[in-house]
C-alpha cells in the first residue's frame, strides 16, 4: 500500500465515521421528540403527579420513570392518535368486496374499491382478497400498475350453471 492509497483509505474512513455520527446525532434528535411526544402527552397527569425527574435513572433505559410505569391503570393514549383498525375474520374482507363489487365500474382501481367498503382493510388484506378474486374469475387485472399508478382490474361475468345441472347443494 502506497503512501496516497494509504490516505485516501484514511480519509474514506474518517468520512464514514462522521456519516456514523450523523446518523447517531438524527437517531438522539428523534428520541428526544418521542420523549417530548411523551411528556406532553402526560402533562395534565403529570401536574398531579409531579414533573419527570431532572436526570435521568442509573438503569440503561434511556426513557425517564414515568415512561416505565408499572400502574394499574396505564395512561390514556393521545387524542389526536388514529384509532386502531380492528382485526378481521378471515373471509370477512373478501365477502366485503363480493357485496360491492356490482355497484364498481366494469374496469376499476383500488380507491374505487375502497371508497365503496364500508371501512378500510390492510393493504395487505385486501391485495390477497383481490388475488383470489382473479384466481377465482370474478375479476382480472386490466392494467398493471407501476410506480403511482394503480393497477386496474376488470369485473367478470360470473360463470352461468348450466340449465341442464342441478344447483349443486
Amino acid at each position: 500500500m502506497d503512501p496516497s492509497e494509504h490516505e485516501r483509505w484514511k480519509q474514506h474512513l474518517e468520512e464514514e465515521l462522521e456519516a456514523a455520527f450523523d446518523l447517531v446525532r438524527a437517531g438522539f434528535r428523534a428520541q428526544m421528540r418521542v420523549l417530548d411526544q411523551i411528556h406532553l402527552a402526560n402533562q395534565p397527569r403529570e401536574a398531579a403527579l409531579g414533573a419527570f425527574p431532572s436526570s435521568l435513572p442509573d438503569s440503561h433505559s434511556p426513557l425517564p420513570p414515568a415512561v416505565h410505569r408499572s400502574e394499574t391503570q396505564p395512561p390514556a393514549p393521545p387524542a389526536n392518535l388514529p384509532a386502531a383498525r380492528k382485526r378481521r375474520r378471515g373471509g370477512e374482507v373478501i365477502g366485503q368486496v363480493c357485496d360491492v363489487l356490482d355497484t364498481l365500474p366494469e374496469v376499476f382501481d383500488r380507491q374505487d374499491l375502497l371508497a365503496a367498503l364500508p371501512s378500510r382493510p390492510h393493504d395487505n388484506t385486501l391485495y390477497a382478497a383481490l388475488h383470489q378474486l382473479a384466481r377465482q374469475g370474478w375479476i382480472k387485472v386490466e392494467e398493471k400498475g407501476w410506480g403511482s399508478r394503480s393497477t386496474r382490474y376488470r369485473r367478470l361475468e360470473p360463470l352461468e350453471e348450466d340449465e341442464d345441472e342441478p344447483p349443486a347443494e
